[in-house]
């Protein structure tokens, strides 16, 4: 059937060389493109925008507190960026922005790869609206969706100005700092998407020579803006009166590299979207043979569209296409290896390369039957419906354990309260340890399958030890002399702590040296 696919072709080297480029994207195409990723976003995400549902890291809902944090992790964009949209994280207010970002970024991402049927922009529009980082984003890091998705944007502005305008290349460095200043593993999806723009243009027959020279330039671009930012983050930090973190997740430690360390730093950034779609090590949304027959159709179509390339055309398309695992990742490699589903937006861009090659071999190869010129299509529909289900899935776990959080944190302190000595917001408190390790803990019936995926495994909403704070003062309003979490920690093991019994005991709070402890482990 493949043989016949390609026999069917009837375009010569030369013909295949001045072929033009694609039609510009048209301002129909842009209403529809807005069109489908609003509903397609409301499908998947309004119900965590008309909901409460906070826990674990979006605990955190007056992001004033946390500004000091922020910066010391290399985010020194996002207080600015708070200014505009306040510090309170409203859901419907972070929906809105991250929808529109999300939608201009869509718009860019389509003018480049020059995807333009109507199936192919719906498709688009739905696998980055509605995805495994952004669905767990939402999930468990609301705070900070929109600062993600306005990441996004200037990454695509960002290569978008470079493409499009002669002396585009003196402003895309400054909006990669800026993009970088607000989340850096956004600008591997800009990597990303270069590599697809080149590959499309070089499936339109433009020169190899010509696109490996513009992919060098985009190159410099995003290394020029990287050095922008280490030269603008020193004084940002000596502005804001702070210092580097030092912790997890963090850009102290970028550029101090063992040797012995590069090449296993090396095959687990390259490998990294490979594991995730074709031999996952956790729970992902969907099962890996999907993916893989994805992969199967895509060769299929390339090897259509490449047959009569001219050997250097080809060369080049195979030189992205080995790229492009690095490429959706090499932050890992940054990072020295941290992984987090957080970092994952670009690998997501593999379903955008199927959609593309998809539409290409379906102009310009005669396919029949009817079913496999619509299986690329079809998959992904399902990919977006197995999607969107799960999305609303994990809202609704999030709203059950933020009620389940308020019933037991009432019954907690009401045990306070009823210490003769206790007084409230002046008294030290210390929580040992937290809810989701106590025994009273345990994994929902009917949500075995969600709990599996990252930062979902809680049964409430204050997940770990620093969440506390956040959620008795920020959304219980209960004023509370909390001692700061690391010294809680130190507790955990201190001998006077070791005989207080662990909630629900009636004995688990108890007054020692006129510090108030309560065990919930």
């Amino acid at each position: 059937m493949l043989a016949r696919v390609c026999g069917s072709m009837r375009i010569g080297i030369a013909e295949r060389r001045e072929a033009p480029r694609r039609r510009p994207l048209t301002a129909r195409d842009a209403r529809f493109a807005v069109v489908c990723t609003v509903v397609l976003t409301l499908l998947a995400h309004a119900y965590r925008f008309l909901n409460a549902g906070f826990g674990l890291d979006a605990m955190l809902i007056a992001e004033q507190v946390d500004i000091e944090t922020q910066i010391a992790l290399g985010r020194f964009m996002q207080p600015l960026y708070w200014l505009v949209r306040g510090y309170i994280t409203a859901p419907p207010v972070v929906g809105l922005f991250a929808t529109a970002f999300l939608t201009g970024a869509v718009l860019l991402v389509l003018a480049m790869t020059g995807i333009r049927s109507r199936p192919g922009i719906a498709l688009t529009c739905g696998v980055l609206a509605v995805n495994e980082t952004l669905c767990v984003s939402y999930a468990s890091y609301l705070p900070w969706v929109d600062v993600y998705m306005l990441s996004l944007l200037l990454c695509a502005a960002a290569v978008y100005v470079q493409t499009r305008f002669r002396r585009g290349f003196l402003l895309s460095p400054l909006l990669y700092c800026m993009a970088l200043g607000l989340y850096q593993s956004y600008l591997q999806a800009a990597a990303t998407l270069v590599m697809l723009m080149l590959l499309a243009r070089a499936l339109s027959g433009e020169r190899p020579g010509a696109l490996f020279v513009e992919g060098l330039g985009h190159a410099g671009a995003m290394l020029a803006g990287l050095l922008l930012y280490a030269l603008v983050y020193p004084l940002a930090i000596s502005l804001y009166g702070t210092t580097v973190s030092g912790e997890y997740n963090t850009v102290a430690e970028v550029g101090h590299y063992a040797l012995s360390s590069i090449p296993g730093l090396l095959k687990k950034t390259y490998l990294g979207p490979l594991r995730y779609f074709f031999a996952p090590e956790d729970a992902t949304f969907l099962p890996p043979a999907v993916n893989v027959l994805l992969a199967v159709l895509a060769l299929g179509a390339l090897v259509c569209l490449i047959r009569r390339l001219p050997p250097a055309s080809k060369g080049l398309i195979l030189l992205i296409l080995a790229l492009l695992p690095f490429g959706m990742n090499f932050v890992t490699f940054i990072s020295k290896g941290i992984v987090h589903m957080l970092m994952n937006y670009a690998y997501f861009f593999f379903y955008v390369l199927c959609v593309m090659l998809a539409e290409r071999v379906g102009e310009a190869v005669p396919v029949r039957p009817a079913v496999l010129r619509a299986a690329t299509p079809a998959l992904l529909a399902g990919v977006l419906g197995v999607s969107i289900l799960t999305a609303n899935t994990l809202y609704m776990k999030r709203d059950l354990e933020l009620q389940s959080t308020l019933s037991v944190m009432t019954r907690v302190l009401d045990l306070l309260e009823e210490e003769e000595s206790y007084v409230p917001g002046e008294t030290p408190v210390v929580l040992l340890n937290y809810l989701t390790a106590s025994k009273v803990a345990m994994i929902r019936p009917g949500f075995e399958d969600i709990s599996e995926f990252q930062g979902m495994r809680s049964t409430y909403a204050d997940a770990y030890d620093r969440s506390h704070a956040w959620y008795l003062q920020t959304l219980l309003g209960y004023r509370v002399n909390l001692v700061r979490w690391e010294v809680s920690m130190d507790y955990t093991k201190d001998p006077i702590t070791q005989d207080i019994p662990a909630f629900p005991d009636p004995d688990c709070v108890q007054i020692i040296d006129g510090i108030a402890f309560v065990r919930l482990k």
